[in-house]
């Protein structure tokens, strides 16, 4: 992910924010499971449940509703034949949810029994005094769809309910990037790419929250609480930077049934203008995370950042030397923060590799230019 900031000689050019996710451990057959293309069939089992509401709206069942009762009625045992066989595998009998869709299925199944009693199929029975039956299978399908899903997951490795089949990219774009100094706004906007295509019309704005990400992040929070409404476009101008640049995040969750989601984030870095001396371009600099910004809690990982300097849009990046760079990180760690810039800080270069050990939480880098060109 590339992001792009122009600043003056000796101030911070770019950050780029690590991330941790707390994900819990997927099973190894995940992967293959994720290139079989699984899916989630999800039956609407809504005019079966308006069926037997009609069956049951007098309270007598007759001979013939009994054998549209008794078509449905094996269907769903079979149905929940695998169900149970799947919760065994996985030894969930002892969740709540197991429990509670156990439960559904002896009470709607206490009354399919007297319902479909062998001895009085060919006559009325009446409910008057039962359950409501109509209540009882939506009740059940309920349950039973939630513990689908659950078991989807498990078989997928989609513990934490995330989604990782589904192939969407969240960007963001800016309409000016740097800021003008005359407070002109910028818009930030996200489309949202699946296969190429963008596909940001499908969605409704309350899938998108915003945040900010500075070297001050008691700001940030002020900031972040004030923008805290759900948009697919913001604005902003040089008065939403701290110390002349921030970074800009959109969040995309996606819930498409009660358990299961998708989160994507875009990442933009935006700094103010500062014009260059006089009768030259300001300097832009780009700086790429070669394997990405985001990373998952207590998994090990290597990235490189790659420091690229333009001038006037001509890459004048060999006009440097590793010298003119320092690198230095910020984390909700200061004192951590301290210790790694001391050991960096005679350490320069247009690339910095980090890994694991590297991050204390959420970290930000920072890339500061110190001279003009050297060669």
């Amino acid at each position: 992910m590339a992001s792009y900031v122009d600043d003056r000689i000796g101030k911070t050019i770019y950050a780029d924010n690590i991330k941790i996710l707390k994900l819990k451990e997927r099973r190894s057959a995940s992967l293959s499971a994720q290139n079989a293309s699984l899916q989630l069939l999800k039956v609407d089992h809504s005019h079966l449940v308006s069926q037997v509401d009609k069956i049951d709206s007098d309270k007598i069942v007759t001979p013939t509703e009994k054998l549209v009762l008794k078509r449905e009625w094996d269907a769903l045992k079979s149905l929940r034949a695998t169900t149970l066989q799947k919760a065994e595998e996985y030894g969930v009998q002892e969740q709540t949810l197991y429990i509670e869709y156990s439960a559904s299925y002896d009470q709607l199944a206490a009354l399919m029994g007297t319902i479909l009693d062998p001895l009085n199929l060919d006559k009325d029975t009446d409910l008057t005094y039962q359950p409501d039956l109509s209540t009882l299978f939506a009740s059940y399908y309920e349950k039973a769809t939630l513990l689908d899903e659950q078991m989807f997951r498990y078989e997928t490795g989609m513990l934490g309910g995330l989604d990782y089949r589904v192939k969407l990219a969240v960007a963001i774009t800016a309409t000016k990037n740097p800021l003008p100094l005359d407070g002109s706004l910028s818009t930030l906007s996200v489309p949202v790419i699946r296969d190429g295509v963008d596909v940001t019309s499908e969605y409704d704005s309350t899938c998108f929250t915003w945040e900010r990400l500075s070297e001050d992040r008691t700001a940030d929070q002020t900031w972040n609480d004030n923008h805290a409404s759900h948009s697919k476009t913001i604005s902003v101008n040089v008065d939403d930077l701290v110390y002349g640049y921030a970074s800009f995040i959109c969040n995309f969750y996606y819930q498409y049934s009660e358990t299961m989601y998708i989160a994507k984030s875009g990442f933009i870095t935006l700094s103010k203008e500062i014009p260059g001396p006089k009768g030259e371009d300001a300097y832009s600099v780009e700086v790429t995370s070669l394997n990405g910004t985001v990373f998952r809690m207590g998994q090990p990982f290597t990235t490189t950042f790659e420091v690229r300097v333009k001038q006037g849009g001509e890459d004048i990046t060999d006009l440097f030397t590793d010298a003119d760079f320092r690198w230095r990180r910020s984390s909700s760690d200061p004192y951590s923060d301290t210790l790694w810039n001391s050991a960096h800080f005679s350490t320069g270069g247009k690339t910095l590799t980090i890994t694991q050990s590297d991050t204390a939480g959420d970290s930000s880098f920072f890339c500061d230019l110190l001279t003009k060109r050297s060669i």
